[in-house]
């Protein structure tokens, strides 16, 4: 009984000297894990400087505190907002508890565990208390995969808030999650919100129900594509006028896709209905592609633009000037490589309704087999490139509709005579109870209705 008991009693204290010394070796991993992501998320946002970090790594869990503040030009507008007046830029320390494996907390299979906890300052501190209630104001949990994912989720309660302005801002709370692949290849993120909005005495703005969802890859080693959707109730502003302004049931859609060499992005915009101008307007629709974008030009030019911005972040006015210089180079040099591969622009369609009638419409602009030497800049090269545009318009409208936008402008009789004068000429078509007009940009020349505008002339 008593070699059972030794030989229990050994194995309890092989098991718990093992999952010690995995332990310590999993927070080493962890705080490795740890820095380079917060080194990426410093990377691709130059305008958040970390200005300390601390860590303090035990067996089986570790603290971290680091402290941000804005740099660049917003750092300057955080000093000037700040409480403490011009020249103390506002400052907001991160404090993450950390439980990590080879079960954190034993209620885990993850890697590590992070739950994080925003310590603003104390004068920024206690009007959050207020507003919160006591609460936090942000609640975040992280969970690190043992494959070098990372899923977090995050959610802030409803509160109000009274602005210096006299306005009120109110938030119905939003929660979410984010799923990240190791190094972010691909991402998963879902957001769902109650609204917010300001109330002021003499204005007011107001959003409803926000969902947002969005799951994307990054491809070309820089740029991310996929599907990014967005749905809001409703939007609604008043302004000094009175005159209000409205949407309904909007969603807003983003497709992208990429294959070996080429980038092509969809993007649609819809709302039931819009109220603006003391008009009302019902199936409101915007679609938009970009096609044919070479992928590693692009990619290359979304690296310059992102060095950039780190450079204006870090420079101030020095660095803001030399971006401006930046920005033309890297279009001039990566722009040069996107119009060399025949990209597409469509505007697949821009219409709404009214009670009188229906508005539509289509454009595309192409630019096939430009040559790198017709692009030198300057005059000459503008002109060249319009010799191998290929453009077209697409215009129907409701005769009734039409009349009515007319009589709502002050130059509705000017209007009026003009359109008269373009149908005599050809370039508008009355067919029963629609106008209708093609314009198209075709080897230099311009024609509406296949008459060459202006009549003799040619670019």
């Amino acid at each position: 009984m008593a070699t059972r008991l030794r030989t229990a009693l050994i194995v309890v204290v092989v098991v718990l000297a093992a999952y010690t010394g995995a332990a310590w070796l999993i927070g080493t991993t962890v705080q490795g894990r740890l820095a380079r992501y917060e080194q990426q998320m410093l990377a691709s946002t130059p305008y958040i400087v970390q200005v300390r970090r601390v860590y303090h790594k035990g067996i089986f869990g570790a603290t971290e505190e680091a402290t941000y503040r804005l740099g660049g030009p917003f750092g300057r507008l955080s000093q000037a907002l700040s409480a403490g007046g011009a020249g103390s830029p506002l400052e907001l320390t991160v404090r993450n508890t950390i439980h990590h494996g080879p079960l954190p907390q034993l209620r885990s299979a993850a890697l590590a565990t992070v739950d994080t906890e925003l310590v603003p300052p104390p004068a920024l501190g206690s009007k959050l208390n207020a507003i919160f209630a006591g609460r936090p104001a942000l609640t975040i949990h992280a969970s690190l995969g043992w494959l070098g994912g990372r899923s977090t989720t995050f959610s802030m309660p409803a509160f109000r808030a009274q602005l210096p302005s006299g306005a009120t801002l109110v938030s119905r709370g939003f929660s979410g999650s984010v799923e990240a692949t190791r190094n972010a290849a691909s991402r998963v993120a879902q957001v769902a919100s109650g609204g917010f909005g300001i109330q002021g005495p003499k204005a007011s703005v107001d959003f409803g129900d926000i969902r947002f969802d969005a799951n994307l890859r990054r491809v070309f080693d820089a740029i991310y594509v996929g599907d990014i959707n967005i749905a809001l109730a409703s939007v609604s502003a008043r302004g000094a006028s009175g005159a209000p302004f409205l949407l309904k049931g909007v969603s807003i859609g983003s497709a992208s896709q990429a294959d070996s060499e080429y980038v092509n992005y969809q993007t649609r915009f819809a709302s039931d209905e819009m109220t603006a101008g003391g008009l009302t307007f019902s199936h409101v629709v915007y679609g938009l592609r970009i096609l044919h974008l070479e992928g590693r030009s692009l990619a290359a030019l979304s690296r310059a633009l992102q060095q950039t911005r780190a450079g204006v972040a870090a420079g101030g006015t020095a660095g803001a000037a030399a971006a401006q210089s930046a920005i033309r180079n890297a279009l001039s040099q990566y722009g040069v490589e996107l119009l060399l591969h025949d990209p597409v622009i469509q505007i697949q369609s821009l219409a709404f309704a009214m009670p009188e009638g229906e508005f539509h419409l289509a454009a595309s602009l192409a630019a096939h087999g430009i040559r790198r030497e017709d692009l030198g800049g300057g005059p000459a090269a503008m002109m060249a490139l319009v010799r191998y545009l290929d453009a077209a318009v697409d215009l129907r409208v409701d005769d009734a509709l039409l009349s009515k936008l007319i009589s709502s402008s002050s130059r509705g009789p000017a209007l009026s005579a003009q359109l008269d004068s373009l149908e005599k000429q050809g370039y508008l078509r009355r067919d029963g109870k629609e106008w209708t007009t093609q314009l198209v940009l075709r080897g230099g020349r311009l024609t509406i209705n296949g008459q060459p505008y202006p009549p003799t002339a040619r670019f």
